[in-house]
């Protein structure tokens, strides 16, 4: 629990209202499709800071653009969610660079300036001693929530606000290098995604003028290229295992990955992370993820979907469990051409096909080695192996320093917001870590 300093007097959270907290807006489903775009509780739970204008939209008068208009600087929080954990989760407003509104299940804060930063009370908001008092005025029955009305009486810290703003500015500068990294990182990906199917869906590769392409199985396809099962071109394809009785509630030890966690490159979610004890992991003959493995989601909801970690992320020593396979070229093949050609569209709807029991999704490891896929020449796969694998080397690199910006910006929230940690004694040098 964070110790108040004396220089943060609280008060309600209302005195520092500009206008009074509001719902959002409601209205029938023949208003949306069209008009100015609408925040819903997807962006708020999708991140801190809402960047970038929300897809949907909503049709809207003059009137009620007004009174549920979003602006910069403005705090949104969930007045409803599925779980306890998600009631009262608090996003900024960015520059949107249009005009929107926000849903009914969303309640805007609009704070006056003079009194209050609101890098600061986001800030506040998501330690661990402002959620805890969220939670303290959070309801449970069908789904979990929280009152505007109980929100505007909650007490809050107040220190002056210089104090603040030095410190909103500090921690928004972390969150700002962490989303230049996440742009950078769907860069990096793009670019590679791109050089892929220029090179082996639209066949532009170099020295394609000189090649014909023939019908094949797989339908048109240089004549150079062979048709080979995936059983041919793996030297690993297992999957990993769990005590029995599952992980239990170990809160340290080595990451067990789950399907949880089989998103693409660069992305794992940390909060959804699971464990398994250092003697287990040290009696697994299985399962035990190198740097550049394929990782592929085998059974559940969402099969066919796969991942690719290195560069230490999102850990130096991973493992998968029973619902993953490991996968591993044994030969040219790069695991760069392997990861993109299994995440490719056409690829992940071959994958799902493969799954013959609707009611129990799965795919079997028998099955996937029947898999045939289109391999080009060794020094065609070579040399795309040695222009994607930096991209990839890079945009995991900068995953892992985001994993390590994260981890400094949580450790110093609660001291900056406690004032524990006098912001001017910070020196935090961006530019360099960036």
């Amino acid at each position: 629990m964070l110790q108040l300093t004396e220089r943060h007097e609280e008060q309600p959270f209302e005195a520092l209202f500009e206008l009074p907290l509001r719902n959002g807006i409601h209205k029938k489903k023949n208003f949306h499709g069209s008009g100015v775009p609408i925040i819903n509780m997807g962006e708020l739970f999708d991140g801190d800071r809402i960047r970038i204008p929300p897809e949907n939209l909503i049709e809207v008068t003059d009137s009620e653009l007004e009174r549920f208009g979003i602006e910069q600087g403005d705090l949104l929080f969930a007045r409803r969610s599925l779980v306890l954990e998600g009631s009262g989760k608090t996003s900024l407003v960015e520059e949107l660079g249009t005009a929107a509104v926000f849903e009914s299940s969303v309640i805007r804060v609009r704070l006056d300036r003079t009194k209050a930063d609101p890098d600061y009370y986001l800030a506040f908001f998501s330690s661990p001693e402002g959620r805890s008092r969220v939670l303290s005025i959070a309801s449970q029955t069908a789904v979990s929530g929280i009152r505007g009305s109980d929100l505007a009486k909650l007490f809050v810290p107040v220190p002056p606000v210089q104090l603040q703003r030095e410190v909103g500015r500090a921690l928004k500068g972390l969150d700002d290098l962490i989303e230049n990294n996440r742009r950078r990182i769907e860069l990096l990906e793009e670019t590679a995604r791109l050089l892929y199917r220029e090179w082996f869906v639209h066949f532009r590769y170099p020295g394609h003028e000189d090649v014909p392409l023939v019908d094949s199985a797989l339908g048109l396809l240089p004549e150079d290229w062979e048709q080979t099962p995936l059983g041919e071109i793996l030297g690993t394809l297992e999957s990993g295992s769990r005590p029995r009785g599952g992980v239990g509630d170990l809160s340290e030890g080595v990451p067990s990955v789950g399907a949880e966690n089989i998103n693409g490159l660069g992305v794992y979610d940390f909060s959804k992370e699971k464990f398994i004890s250092e003697e287990f992991f040290s009696s697994m003959k299985r399962g035990v993820v190198e740097p550049y493995d394929v990782l592929l989601y085998k059974d559940g909801a969402h099969i066919g979907r796969s991942a690719m970690f290195g560069e230490a992320f999102p850990h130096c020593r991973l493992a998968i469990n029973e619902h993953v396979f490991r996968l591993r070229s044994n030969g040219p093949m790069g695991q760069c051409f392997l990861y993109l050609w299994l995440s490719d569209q056409s690829t992940f709807h071959r994958v799902r096909q493969l799954n013959s029991n609707a009611a129990q999704p799965g795919i079997s490891q028998k099955k996937l080695l029947t898999l045939t896929m289109a391999v080009p020449a060794a020094e065609l796969l070579g040399a795309f192996e040695s222009q994607v694998r930096p991209l990839v080397e890079a945009l995991l690199s900068l995953a892992s320093q985001n994993k390590l910006l994260a981890e400094a910006r949580d450790l110093l929230l609660p001291r900056l917001v406690s004032g524990d940690l006098d912001v001017s004694d910070l020196e935090l040098d961006l530019e360099a870590v960036g």
